[in-house]
């Protein structure tokens, strides 16, 4: 699929923007998800170092290292997609696209 293909498929302002917003979420989330979760493994390994044998303390920070890894892994799982199924669809050569 050529590139004038593509801008006249999305040449609409509204998905243009939709789509912008949408990777400018993603990218967010993929930035400041895991700080947030780091921050709370910090506070949930003090608490822990204060009181070891409260089991509810581990299982949070299993909870949150699991959290992190999707937070992060979120996006780039979405952008892999999209980029797999190419122009056959329009929204993923939309999607594709969106950022040139």
């Amino acid at each position: 699929m050529n590139l004038l293909t593509v801008v006249n498929q999305c040449g609409d302002p509204v998905l243009a923007k939709i789509l912008g917003m949408i990777k400018s979420i993603l990218n967010l989330i993929q930035m400041i998800g895991p700080i947030i979760g780091i921050v709370s493994i910090v506070i949930s390994l003090i608490k822990l170092m204060s009181n070891p044998d409260e089991k509810k303390y581990k299982k949070l920070i299993i909870n949150w290292v699991i959290a992190i890894f999707m937070l992060f892994l979120l996006p780039v799982i979405i952008d892999l997609v999209m980029r797999l199924l190419d122009d056959s669809f329009t929204l993923s050569s939309c999607w594709n696209y969106a950022g040139y």
